[in-house]
């Protein structure tokens, strides 16, 4: 199974930004193989924030990869709580 998803940000760079630019991003997981279980959770989780403090400038991207029977929670977890202190 994949989770794909693709973002198409339309707002163009700050206007006082020496730099021009459009955001664009894409993203694609994969559950892990496991032969003793084909329908494996996919254990990834994924934290996009774009203007981090209203500053247009600033984003952060991240992927949680999930380990071990409760691997899918604890991504769950890091990027839910992470998001917060953003």
């Amino acid at each position: 199974m994949h989770n794909d998803s693709l973002h198409d940000m339309k707002k163009k760079s700050p206007k006082d930004s020496p730099l021009k630019f459009e955001l664009k991003y894409a993203y694609r997981t994969k559950q892990g193989v496991q032969a003793t279980n084909p329908n494996k959770t996919n254990q990834d989780s994924l934290l996009i924030k774009t203007n981090l403090a209203n500053n247009e400038g600033s984003s952060i991207f991240a992927v949680a990869d999930g380990h071990g029977m409760h691997g899918h929670l604890v991504s769950q977890y890091l990027v839910k709580n992470l998001s917060k202190h953003l």
